[in-house]
């Protein structure tokens, strides 16, 4: 048995190009993969890049529609070893308040899945990245 064997991962974000990028390696290298998806419909868009078998048969989902929610990622992290949270909101021309269309959300997110480890002793490891599309302001003027 190697090191991955039995190990799960959670991931957040895979449908995303850094989590993607993530996805991928964590199941050439032999991990349990679950990832957290807000809509349900994107599982088969995954499925279809993957690059062969092996992999769709260490990968499950999870849906999470609102990762501001507290307790949101309790049923996620059940028997979760790692976690990679890659996942925020990614600036739309629609949104018109920074700090509250993408700011908040995002650190709410993460101080939720962070409380939502604590009560999950299986978690051995987080980490926590991004891109810098995530804070990427594509509207500047917004915040003057």
């Amino acid at each position: 048995m190697n090191y991955q064997q039995g190990k799960l991962v959670l991931i957040t974000g895979a449908t995303g190009h850094v989590g993607h990028a993530v996805l991928l390696r964590a199941l050439s290298a032999g991990y349990q993969v679950r990832i957290t998806l807000r809509e349900p419909s994107k599982a088969a868009l995954i499925r279809d890049s993957l690059p062969g078998r092996d992999h769709l048969q260490r990968l499950s989902f999870v849906t999470v529609c609102d990762f501001t929610q507290r307790g949101a990622f309790d049923e996620a992290l059940q028997d979760v070893s790692y976690i990679i949270h890659i996942a925020s909101p990614l600036q739309r021309p629609t949104y018109t308040d920074y700090n509250r269309d993408i700011i908040a959300p995002t650190v709410q997110g993460t101080s939720n899945l962070l409380h939502s480890a604590l009560n999950h002793p299986t978690v051995q490891r987080i980490v926590i990245t991004s891109s810098t599309s995530a804070i990427l302001d594509i509207n500047p003027t917004n915040n003057l």
